[in-house]
């Protein structure tokens, strides 16, 4: 019975390299075959579901990750294909696809739509109140400068500056 088993894995795990080789060298058909066949060699294992919903239509991949999720509810490779697979669906396709897909619905609370995240992340409080104390620290930044600093004053007498530019001056030197 042991070696069965063992047959079995390495039966799926050879159809599975030769899956993703098939993508590789892009041919998406034979790949999806190839996934198939592994999927039905070990139906409990969440590997070939996942790589049939990478290959396969968004809608039949929802589907597949869906099957993976059964298998291991707590796979966060499943959860992250959930979001691939939603991206490549259009908008009005999302609701009736999630329903078909039957996915638990912990997990679709989860699949807010894009859209609506972010305009909620571009006007959130935390976002306000950053935008808030910046004008503040800026204001009681600007309001604190010293007066002088604030506008430039110009002398009404030409004042005595040091500079490093060498003046002719008679001074006396001692000669021996």
């Amino acid at each position: 019975m042991v070696v069965a088993s063992e047959n079995t894995d390495q039966d799926y795990l050879v159809a599975l390299r030769a899956a993703r080789a098939a993508l590789a060298k892009g041919r998406r058909v034979e790949a999806r075959r190839l996934a198939r066949r592994a999927a039905q060699i070990a139906p409990s294992k969440e590997e070939p579901w996942l790589f049939l919903a990478a290959v396969s239509e968004p809608r039949a991949g929802l589907a597949y990750v869906a099957r993976a999720l059964e298998i291991n509810p707590n796979s966060r490779t499943a959860r992250k294909a959930i979001r691939w697979v939603m991206q490549r669906l259009s908008p009005q396709e999302r609701t009736q696809a999630v329903r078909e897909a039957q996915l638990p619905d912990e997990l679709v609370y989860q699949l807010a739509p894009w859209e609506s995240l972010a305009s909620r992340r571009l006007l959130s409080t935390r976002v306000f109140l950053s935008a808030l104390l910046l004008t503040v620290g800026i204001g009681i930044w600007l309001v604190n400068q010293p007066a002088d600093a604030q506008q430039p004053q110009v002398a009404s007498v030409p004042l005595a500056k040091a500079s490093f530019t060498p003046t002719p001056t008679k001074t006396p030197t001692a000669t021996l």
